[in-house]
């Protein structure tokens, strides 16, 4: 399954428990990772790198995009399950 930005926004927001709306308009297509960027802003907020493939990984707002995108090529993911999404 190939995941497309909109699909993207909908894992984002249950990931990081914030309105689909808000997700959409916080999407970047990310080329280096094949993917996309969602992130909340203000202070405190959260922020996933999601691959087309579904895979995941998240980071704390202390962390730039470009920070995201090293973890992310260096393997680096986030098991879904941590998320603890009922």
């Amino acid at each position: 399954m190939t995941i497309d930005g909109r699909e993207g926004a909908r894992r984002a927001s249950a990931y990081l428990r914030y309105p689909y709306e808000e997700a959409l308009e916080s999407l970047r297509e990310v080329p280096e990772i094949d993917g996309f960027y969602f992130g909340q802003s203000g202070r405190g907020g959260g922020q996933v790198l999601i691959g087309r493939d579904g895979t995941v990984l998240f980071g704390v707002s202390a962390l730039t995009i470009q920070d995201m995108i090293a973890r992310w090529n260096d393997g680096r993911r986030t098991d879904p399950a941590a998320f603890a999404i009922e």
